[in-house]
């Protein structure tokens, strides 16, 4: 069996590492506007890993339902402090939830992006020169949920094995 580590024995382990959390969300009944589409208020920093994309210094957020102006805003100020100033976040408003079945990257330079969410015109500017793949379609996915919690573009997620010879393991389902 495994050790288990406290961070601070992680830490203690591997000196290159860091961890970091955002404020502990309050999540009043403010928080949320259910009139609106994208319901989420901006009274706190909320947000999720999987509303997250990084590269490098930057990192790509995607604005909607799990995310916010204020995650974002929190995000940038703690990268600044540990990255610089080349940290850069930028700001999308793609998917209802989250990033992940909407812009993989693949590799430097390349993204897979979900066509029924993003197009090249919508990524941020710094990356609108990267190559695109726009999958026609993913096969559906047998979701034995009476209330599926997942898209049927839960397909796109991959594992990039080498980003340089285009290795992936992709679930197989999805070879097309």
């Amino acid at each position: 069996m495994p050790a288990v580590y406290s961070n601070e024995d992680y830490r203690a382990r591997h000196n290159s590492v860091w961890f970091v959390s955002p404020p502990r969300p309050r999540l009043p009944d403010s928080t949320y506007n259910l009139k609106k589409s994208r319901a989420l208020g901006n009274q706190e920093p909320l947000f999720d890993a999987a509303n997250c994309v990084r590269l490098g210094t930057d990192v790509i957020i995607d604005i909607n339902n799990t995310a916010n102006e204020a995650g974002a805003e929190w995000l940038e100020q703690t990268l600044k402090i540990y990255y610089g100033p080349q940290a850069q976040v930028h700001r999308v408003r793609y998917s209802p939830d989250h990033i992940d079945v909407v812009l993989v990257p693949l590799r430097e330079g390349c993204f897979l992006v979900n066509p029924a969410y993003a197009r090249r015109e919508t990524l941020p500017e710094k990356f609108r020169g990267w190559d695109c793949i726009f999958p026609e379609r993913i096969i559906p996915q047998k979701l034995e949920l009476c209330v599926p919690k997942a898209s049927n573009w839960i397909g796109m997620n991959v594992i990039v094995v080498d980003g340089d010879d285009g290795a992936l393991l992709v679930e197989e389902r999805q070879l097309p």
